[in-house]
């Protein structure tokens, strides 16, 4: 590990905690195979992509594979027309995968072929030194060049366990014994670090977005440089999660949260407000697209 912050076993980093009694998140750096589904003997193509919007039908079909056991978790990749065109598979294993290999199975109507492979374990690839780049010159258009925070989604579950938490406020403080806390205080001086509840639902579950300010720019850069486009280790359930992650301006940022949070709420209000005027009766709902802040 080029930061020395991380013992590297294989393809997980586990944090070097020096004084610490907590488990805290580890680093999941897999290898990104893309691969092709193509229809074969006689079989239809879009019916295969139908097949691949339902994830029980697309995990039956990637279990053909013969490094099945190896994948974590898969991405669909969606072509213009909306159709999913390709997966994108996590896979464990240091396997050679070569663009252009072909695992075929007549039998279940279906071809697998490798479009592309990226190892997310190589700290000074070509393919991540690119991808960095682009981060920061997307941060760096964004905010003017201000940048002083990382930023990144995750289940709300996973930063507080509680399941019947309730915030009486939003955001809230990232808790200063949490194991997310001391995690994003390995890479420099934290100066501030917040929990914001979001107003929408990913995979079933209330998202939360953890933004965390450092003293340094260096270290916030650092920070990045660690997680981008690799996932992050929930230590108390061994989850992954794909780490979402962004350079931002901290007080901007926030203001942007702010914003989004407040748009459901102007919604009621006019509801409400609709409502209690006797001229006009509730009447339909304003369009959320047309209210300032909406998402």
């Amino acid at each position: 590990d080029p930061t020395g912050l991380f013992h590297v076993n294989d393809r997980v980093r586990v944090p070097i905690a020096q004084g610490s009694s907590i488990a805290l998140p580890k680093i999941f750096t897999p290898l990104l195979v893309t691969v092709k589904l193509n229809a074969i003997n006689g079989h239809d193509q879009a019916n295969l992509s139908k097949r691949l919007t339902v994830a029980p039908s697309r995990r039956e079909l990637i279990k053909l594979l013969p490094f099945a056991s190896e994948v974590k978790h898969d991405v669909t990749c969606r072509g213009m027309d909306g159709a999913i065109v390709a997966l994108r598979l996590v896979v464990s294993t240091d396997r050679e995968f070569k663009t252009g290999e072909e695992f075929s199975y007549p039998d279940h109507g279906v071809a697998f072929q490798v479009a592309a492979v990226e190892d997310s374990k190589q700290d000074y690839s070509p393919q991540r030194q690119k991808a960095l780049a682009e981060l920061n010159r997307h941060s760096q258009a964004r905010f003017k060049g201000d940048l002083d925070a990382v930023t990144i989604s995750l289940l709300q579950s996973w930063v507080i366990p509680k399941s019947d938490f309730i915030p009486t406020k939003n955001p809230i403080a990232l808790f200063a014994g949490s194991a997310w806390k001391a995690f994003f205080s390995l890479f420099g001086q934290v100066t501030a670090a917040d929990i914001h509840f979001l107003t929408f639902k990913g995979g079933g579950e209330k998202q939360v977005q953890l933004t965390v300010q450092y003293a340094k720019i260096d270290d916030a850069k650092k920070c990045a440089s660690v997680l981008h486009s690799r996932y992050v280790v929930n230590p108390m359930t061994m989850n992954i999660a794909m780490c979402v992650f962004f350079l931002v301006n901290y007080s901007a940022f926030k203001a942007e949260l702010d914003q989004l949070d407040r748009a459901p709420r102007d919604i009621i209000a006019a509801l409400t407000k609709r409502a209690q005027d006797p001229l006009r009766g509730p009447g339909p709902a304003p369009s959320p697209a047309a209210s300032p802040g909406a998402p």
